[in-house]
């Protein structure tokens, strides 16, 4: 399905922090060499993805990607027979179009349960650990259509930097290997690392060559993974969308499978689901227009309290780990409000999912009884905790027992109920007090069983089945030491309270640093598809007895500073502003201020250069270092030469996804006390 609005993006500053990073070790991306060695053709296989992979998530992944097609062309052929329905007058063929419409949308909607079906699989993505433990809930990664960029890029290459695309093949074949390496990350976390350098290096790809005027003819198509339905997008920020998106879902599956037995498999779990939280969040919070199901603003505020929630009952585990065989009543009161609140993040996620009823139907009936059952079953624990904490052998040494149950019940007893005050303080309304919990815990307990043998959760099932079944148990075996004491009622439910709450983590992009693959092209703060500037031409220039008659500044690029009006360089067509890409035939876009000053000591030039539309290259008055004038046969004075001694304005850049990647200054003072970066005069 082809969206018609596209995909936009916000406008962050995420970027600032990745160059203060860079900028500390001097190595910014932008003043680095392009190394012609790092760039090869593409490999069969990239660190972190893995294409010939045959597990069975990668099978179930294949199969999604097959079905994502099938759905594709039953969606085309839909749509063909729709238009041929409403063109055509002919009774004859209305008839048999339409027959042949039942049978299409049939297939369409077969296609779309197969795959609402493969969303709702959980056994593969589980722990393989022999400890019984609460199964998680994945998402399948998004599946998106090969696209070569060969063409398109050689084609805009020339035409926008007047360059040759053959020149670049490369660096091409490098953006493709990279691309087709994000299709097939490994489940690990040079997998995420993988999707992270592709995010990352979309940056430069959406600077160098989707320009703000016009689409490139490159068409991004992405499915959705809760409706099969492809969408098509002509810009960088719904590719950045959809591996972002990406990103998350493979987070999901590395906490899915993670072995929670121990303190550092909790810990961790803990911690990806919460990252997981933050990129679906990012998502959310900074795209919109989304064109997909998947990444609409309602189905990622439910992924993220569902991440949250996940969060929040490794917090609960990590609790629990030692058991509570010896716990102190202040402990077993603690775990009574914590179990209570994963119940309540489990009860929001089930809010938040069922408000959407536009696609309420593509969500997993898997999901949704998972969280039903988990919200049960935390409920039905903060009660039994409770219940163990009001029995407790040495509840009788708290001096003031009265104050641990301040808050501690979200509402009010009933009115005939005793005061909390006299029930913590008797022994037999404590003991009826912690009956009547049980009773509601086993009443919760057998509810939950009751989803779990209905929800048709296969192989977790049966796991999940004598996880729930054995808390169960438990709780019967304390109803029995209390089966002689008087009933009391139901009492309300626990207040949800936690010392540590699951809390979102931002996406952290600077965790993979990348070097820009188009780095070739030129400093991008001049050659990227935002400006516009002449194609390169070539001034020859002879040096007179009063030099060539102009003067540069800056570095990486060099720009023309100023021409004399009666020089040779103003006669020959050099102009202020003016980039100097060659010089005597040698390309010298990175060069420094210092190397371009060294190859203008010659008799005879031959200088490329640009002109830049709608960018400021105006020269811009600093304090400078020191001054320094290079003399071929005289020096000359200028208007503006008091400041010649500084370096020249940096070209200003427009804020984008990523940020500001300015150039660090380097205000070195070389071993003949100059400043090689101010204006010098030829």
């Amino acid at each position: 399905m082809e969206s018609d609005e596209e995909i936009v993006i916000e406008e962050i500053e995420i970027g600032e922090r990745l160059v203060s990073e860079s900028d500390e070790n001097d190595n910014t991306i932008e003043d680095q060499e392009p190394d012609k060695e790092e760039l090869q053709p593409a490999k069969a296989f990239r660190r972190g993805c893995n294409q010939n992979q045959n597990s069975k998530r990668a099978q179930l992944q294949a199969r999604r990607a097959e079905l994502n097609y099938a759905l594709d062309h039953q969606m085309k052929l839909l749509r063909g027979a729709e238009n041929l329905f409403r063109a055509t007058g002919n009774t004859t063929v209305k008839s048999t179009v339409s027959l042949e419409l039942s049978f299409v949308e049939a297939a369409v909607e077969i296609l779309k349960n197969e795959i609402v079906e493969i969303n709702g699989t959980l056994n593969v993505y589980q722990s393989v650990s022999e400890t019984i433990s609460m199964p998680m809930i994945p998402l399948g990664i998004k599946e998106t259509k090969a696209i070569d960029f060969t063409n398109v890029l050689n084609d805009f290459i020339l035409e926008h930097y007047s360059d040759e695309g053959s020149k670049y093949e490369p660096e091409i074949a490098e953006l493709n290997s990279l691309r087709e390496g994000t299709q097939t990350p490994t489940r690990d976390e040079e997998g995420i690392d993988l999707l992270f350098e592709y995010y990352n290096q979309l940056y430069f790809i959406d600077n160098r060559f989707f320009p703000p005027s016009r689409p490139l003819g490159i068409y991004l198509a992405w499915f959705d993974s809760l409706t099969g339905i492809p969408s098509i997008q002509r810009n960088c920020a719904f590719e950045k969308a959809c591996v972002l998106f990406n990103i998350g879902a493979l987070y999901t599956q590395l906490g899915s499978r993670l072995s929670r037995a121990k303190r550092d498999g909790i810990e961790e779990a803990i911690e990806i689901f919460q990252k997981a939280a933050g990129a679906f969040n990012y998502i959310r919070l900074n795209f919109s227009n989304a064109p997909t199901a998947d990444m609409s603003a309602s189905f990622l505020n439910g992924i993220v309290n569902l991440m949250l929630a996940q969060a929040q009952e490794g917090i609960f585990e990590k609790k629990m780990l030692g058991g509570l065989h010896e716990a102190t009543v202040e402990k077993l009161i603690s775990t009574s409000s914590e179990a209570s609140k994963v119940s309540e993040k489990y009860k929001l996620v089930t809010s938040v999912m069922t408000s959407d009823t536009q696609y309420q139907k593509y969500l997993p009936s898997t999901w949704n009884s998972l969280v039903q059952i988990k919200a049960c079953h935390y409920r039905a624990l903060s009660h039994y905790f409770c219940a163990m904490s009001l029995i407790h052998e040495e509840f009788h040494q708290i001096r003031e027992p009265s104050g641990l149950y301040n808050g501690f019940y979200c509402s009010e007893f009933p009115p005939d109920y005793p005061k909390i005050e006299e029930m913590v303080r008797t022994k037999k309304l404590r003991r009826g007090l912690a009956l009547a919990h049980l009773s509601l815990a086993l009443s919760v307990h057998e509810s939950s069983l009751q989803i779990q043998r209905c929800a048709g959760l296969k192989k977790v099932g049966l796991l999940l089945g004598q996880y729930l079944k054995h808390s169960k148990k438990r709780t019967q075996e304390l109803m029995r030491t209390l089966e002689m004491d008087e009933f009391v009622g139901m009492p309300p439910d626990i207040s949800p309270k936690s010392d540590t709450e699951a809390e979102i983590v931002a996406p952290n992009f600077t965790r993979v640093k990348v070097l820009d693959i188009f780095k070739r092209l030129g400093p991008m703060s001049i050659f990227s598809a935002r400006n516009r500037f002449s194609a390169p031409r070539v001034i020859k220039i002879n040096r007179s007895s009063n030099g060539f008659g102009f003067t540069v500044r800056g570095d990486a690029p060099v720009l023309v500073a100023n021409v004399e009006a009666d020089g040779k360089a103003n006669r020959a067509g050099l102009r202020e502003g003016d980039v100097v890409t060659k010089v005597n035939k040698k390309d010298v876009k990175w060069a420094r201020h210092s190397d371009v000053v060294d190859m203008l000591q010659c008799d005879k030039l031959e200088i490329e250069i640009v002109t830049v539309q709608g960018v400021d290259l105006a020269p811009q008055a600093t304090t400078g270092h020191g001054h320094h004038h290079h003399h071929h046969e005289r020096q000359k004075s200028h208007p503006h030469q008091a400041n010649h001694g500084s370096k020249g304005q940096k070209v200003s850049r427009k804020k984008s996804f990523f940020g500001s990647f300015g150039r660090k200054s380097r205000p070195t003072q070389f071993s003949n006390g100059t400043n090689p970066y101010g204006q010098t005069i030829y």
